[in-house]
């Protein structure tokens, strides 16, 4: 079996998976109160209670595709190849992030407004903890420096790439869509490189971002939560690992243009809040997404803008690539 077809059954397993288990997930999640309720909360643009476990979708997702390697490979079916102990570290820290998340989640429902330095320290303990265990994946030039002063510089990337997907996290659709496109970019960046555990994590996020977009795209019938939008902004942060051979300035340019919008509306809501003298991790609804959304009137016309706005920014990131 070729390469090429194991990407692309990697692809359709983390897509269907992820679909697969959201009826179940939603019915639980419904079983055990595990859903946002608009009641009282001038923030929620929906009107009735939604599941919110998504990421929990997603990390079945990681954990077949992880466990499929591994079979394939102790059968032989894809050569030395040996992509499951990366899949499998992955996926461990995928873990600790969603229970963050999670926590994250469960909080915001007891307090209106989070405990902020609480949130901050749990993050960086979030993000020190996945970044050390991503060490041992051989993911890319920050990992592989010394333990200290690698885990401290992935801990940051994680910190900003996770907020910065939690916070664009705010419409149907939005956020899954954003990361299936920065997954093909990523993707067309390891295909350039040959590097085969990055296409591998590319295409396991792309197929896993689009499935749970089938049940994302509004009208949404689950939400993806902290603990999903945590785990997206954690692949996407993987990916960027995987794609960071060399501490180049324009290589780093390059890589946050693939990232794209959720970086964007980060640093347009830092500044704005920063100007207005307002907590930046305070929620509110002045992002630049919610503005073309009233301006727009329809949250599906509202989407495709963005995704073409991320699509370009996603080709720009590439043709500075290609030119480094």
């Amino acid at each position: 079996m070729t390469f090429p077809v194991l990407l692309g059954l990697i692809f359709l397993l983390g897509g269907l998976v992820c679909a697969a288990v959201l009826p179940l997930i939603k019915r639980g999640a419904r079983l055990f109160n595990f859903t946002d309720n608009p009641a009282n909360d001038g923030l929620k643009i929906h009107n009735k209670p939604i599941p919110f476990l998504g990421g929990l979708a997603i990390l079945v997702s990681i954990a077949a595709v992880a466990l499929g390697s591994t079979l394939a490979e102790t059968f032989g079916v894809f050569g030395v190849l040996y992509a499951s102990p990366t899949l499998w570290t992955v996926f461990l820290a995928g873990i600790v992030v969603w229970l963050f998340g999670l926590w994250d989640d469960l909080k915001w429902q007891v307090r209106s407004t989070p405990a902020l330095l609480q949130k901050i320290v749990s993050q960086i303990v979030m993000a020190t903890l996945a970044s050390v265990l991503l060490m041992s994946a051989d993911a890319g030039v920050i990992l592989s420096t010394s333990t200290l002063v690698g885990s401290l510089i992935g801990a940051v990337l994680l910190i900003t790439l996770i907020n910065a997907s939690n916070i664009i996290d705010g419409l149907d659709g939005l956020l899954a869509g954003l990361v299936a496109l920065s997954s093909l970019g990523f993707f067309v960046i390891f295909l350039h490189e040959q590097n085969a555990l990055g296409m591998i994590i590319a295409a396991l996020t792309g197929g896993a971002a689009l499935g749970f977009l089938l049940h994302n795209f509004p009208p949404a019938s689950i939400f993806l939560g902290d603990n999903g939008s945590y785990l997206f902004g954690f692949l996407v942060s993987v990916q960027m690992f995987f794609a960071l051979k060399i501490l180049s300035p324009l290589l780093i340019l390059s890589l946050l243009l693939v990232v794209g919008l959720p970086l964007v509306n980060c640093i347009y809501i830092i500044i704005r809040r920063t100007l207005k003298k307002q907590v930046p991790l305070l929620a509110d609804r002045d992002h630049f997404y919610d503005a073309l959304h009233r301006r727009v009137g329809s949250i599906k016309k509202t989407l495709f803008i963005l995704y073409g706005i991320q699509a370009a920014l996603v080709v720009c990131g590439l043709a500075l690539y290609r030119f480094l």
